[in-house]
């Protein structure tokens, strides 16, 4: 009785650790938007090391703030979709440029 339950002891703590390390094979997508300094517009890096660029809409004022916050809004919504997650946003600004990071985990 003994080596049934240390057998199964084991097993399950096999089945543990591989359940672990499949989990810890995790692919990432980063957002960069940068607005201001001559430039508005977002750049999309893939787990693959393709990128995919674009332009946001003019400069960053009031006027334009809807159709980009749609520009992005599409962009989340398009990595949602292929099973990534938001875990982390940052940002900040400088002599006025403005750089905004998104990372998304699958």
């Amino acid at each position: 009785m003994k080596t049934i339950k240390t057998t199964l002891i084991a097993a399950l703590l096999l089945f543990t650790v591989n359940a672990s390390q499949a989990q810890e094979a995790k692919e990432y997508v980063t957002v960069s938007i940068l607005v201001g300094g001559g430039y508005n517009g977002y750049v999309i890096a893939y787990p693959d090391a393709t990128t995919e660029k674009g332009a946001l809409t003019g400069a960053p004022n009031v006027k334009n703030l809807e159709p980009n916050a749609i520009t992005m809004n599409e962009i989340f919504n398009k990595l949602s979709k292929k099973g990534y997650k938001l875990v982390s946003s940052n940002g900040g600004y400088d002599t006025g440029v403005q750089n905004l990071f998104y990372i998304f985990e699958k």
